[in-house]
């Protein structure tokens, strides 16, 4: 954290700031406590270091010089704080899900293939279509597309 803040953005995606700050909410706020071989520092560096690079336990490994298990604990304590914060922070706009998008609604080109579609969290839909070339790849053995 005191090196070059560019390697850390691209180590951990984020900046040092912003890593502190998710450190003390996580610390404070969601069970990540340092255990008696590490710190909430470390365990929240190996966790995000492991999401962030697309590493492995064994990719951890080499990085912390920790053995595999204990790389493996503090990954599963760090994830276990970044999922109850994530648990607080995301929620749906309509927890009942009664409502239905106006673009919905109001659109026979997707009222009919949208009836009783609660939608994302976020309200976010993505308009996709596969070209007819490229359906093959996603036919399942029943014959429609997964």
């Amino acid at each position: 954290m005191l090196g070059h803040l560019i390697r850390f953005n691209n180590k951990f995606s984020m900046s040092v700031p912003i890593f502190l700050v998710l450190l003390y909410e996580l610390h404070s706020n969601h069970e990540l406590h340092d255990s008696s071989r590490t710190t909430t520092r470390e365990e929240l560096t190996i966790t995000l270091y492991i999401q962030a690079q697309n590493k492995s336990i064994r990719g951890a490994l080499e990085c912390f010089q920790h053995s595999s298990e204990a790389i493996s604990w503090y990954f599963s304590m760090g994830l276990k704080a970044l999922v109850s914060l994530a648990a607080q922070i995301i929620r749906s706009e309509d927890p009942s899900f009664e409502t239905t998008p106006v673009k919905i609604l109001n659109d026979p080109r997707y009222k009919s293939f949208f009836k009783n579609y609660i939608g994302p969290i976020d309200g976010t839909r993505v308009d996709a279509r596969l070209p007819n070339h490229g359906m093959g790849t996603y036919i399942c053995w029943c014959g429609s597309l997964t």
